[in-house]
């Protein structure tokens, strides 16, 4: 939301510089006498504020696809993350409540309701008043969390009374300016990609994606923009978010495969037909196990595991590793040497430790993500389990099985095909 500007000295190098700060955040987190400088509600002097979130670009604060991103966390994860926040404490939020729902299940319905990352929700809930990081929070800060309802110097609108209608606020606002952005049009404040507009501190932004120009139209301060990205970065980093995409180097070669957990090298080719994805009849098959060709590869980080143990497995082993808050994808490409719409299996082995919500994610060569497929994996396996069919592209396309799903679980990675006619 548009907030008034603070003008704020700070000395450095024995020379007075001026620094306009967001006032949105109304009182500080208990307990500590440090300066906050930056104005993200917390002290300066906080561990988890060494954290360096990188150099700032005021025309590209945040990617289109981690702000529409909404199934990035889930309401275990968030409640998680408000439990302990990064900087070392419970949240005032953990144990709140609001209309009968959690403040972490309101975060995510919002989320969800307008397609917007739960993680930018968060953010704004600590841009605006410091929820994230405070132990305790007057209960009009509660109330009024995002600034919904409520203009500048002016009292807020009581039909936005309340953390539930605050969040939804927010994320629907988000959405609307997207809605407006999407056919290359300009939010109800005026800012559009590639377009120059100045905003209330005194710079001229050229969003280079419809997020920064959204996140200009609800604060447009860059002073704000750099503060949310701050807080983003490090939101992020706690819980292991490494964005929606899985990132998947140029080249016909794989990765190093799982260093440490069963060998280098990845994938494994079999079948019939064009091998390569051309106009006749598809099967490849990418095991955990196998090593890399020229249209196949497996890539896995070294903390996956490898087990033999297992009955059941494709090949001589799987991949496995326990699921929590990071992506840690494990990748199965194809080369396709043409666009066709593919089949795709996996094989697993089943087990009560297995998660019941195994996320497997499609994208094509462009790296755009054509589905989500969640799989209980406690039961069925030994055999192929469908996917589902895929519109995919010209290059490598990619298979991911992420972790980020309900933690206390694991999920397999043992062994993927793509079939076409």
């Amino acid at each position: 939301m548009a907030t008034r500007s603070c003008s704020l000295e700070i000395k450095l190098l024995s020379v007075t510089l001026p620094l306009l700060v967001s006032c949105a955040a109304v009182e500080p987190h208990g307990g500590y006498g440090a300066e906050d400088v930056d104005g993200d509600g917390v002290p300066d002097d906080t561990p988890a504020l060494a954290y360096e979130a990188g150099p700032f670009d005021k025309n590209d604060v945040l990617t289109d696809g981690e702000l529409t991103d909404s199934g990035a966390l889930d309401v275990t994860l968030v409640q998680a993350f408000l439990n302990k926040n990064p900087y070392g404490w419970k949240s005032v939020l953990a144990t709140y409540t609001t209309g009968g729902k959690t403040a972490a299940q309101a975060i995510v319905d919002a989320a969800k309701a307008h397609g917007i990352n739960p993680i930018v929700v968060l953010t704004r809930l600590q841009l605006e008043q410091s929820l994230i990081g405070k132990e305790t929070a007057t209960q009009k800060a509660l109330d009024y969390a995002m600034g919904c309802g409520c203009p500048d110097n002016q009292q807020c609108n009581p039909a936005y009374k309340g953390f539930g209608k605050q969040v939804d606020c927010m994320a629907a606002r988000f959405r609307s300016y997207l809605d407006d952005l999407g056919d290359g049009g300009t939010t109800v404040a005026g800012f559009g990609v590639g377009k120059g507009k100045k905003t209330l501190d005194g710079y001229t932004v050229t969003p280079e994606n419809q997020a920064t120009a959204a996140i200009y139209t609800y604060t447009p301060w860059v002073s704000s923009a750099k503060n949310h990205r701050k807080i983003w970065a490090l939101f992020a980093d706690t819980v292991g978010y490494d964005g929606p995409l899985p990132v998947i180097p140029d080249g016909a070669s794989g990765a190093g495969g799982m260093d440490g957990a069963g060998g280098s090298g990845s994938g494994g080719a079999g079948g019939e037909g064009q091998g390569g994805g051309g106009p006749g009849p598809l099967e490849l098959v990418i095991d955990n196990g196998g090593g890399a060709t020229a249209t196949t590869a497996f890539e896995a980080s070294a903390e996956w595991q490898l087990g033999t143990s297992a009955p059941g497995k494709y090949g001589a082993s799987y991949a496995y590793r326990s699921t929590g808050a990071s992506a840690d994808a494990a990748l199965f490409r194809v080369y396709l040497e043409s666009d066709r719409t593919v089949t795709i299996e996996a094989w697993w082995t089943a087990g009560a430790n297995r998660s019941k919500t195994a996320p497997f994610l499609v994208f094509d060569a462009a790296d755009t993500k054509v589905g989500t497929i969640e799989v209980n994996q406690q039961a069925g396996g030994a055999g192929w389990g469908l996917l589902g069919s895929f519109a995919l592209s010209k290059g490598w396309n990619s298979v991911a099985l992420s972790r980020w799903t309900t933690p206390g679980y694991v999920v397999v990675a043992d062994a993927v095909r793509f079939t076409a006619p």
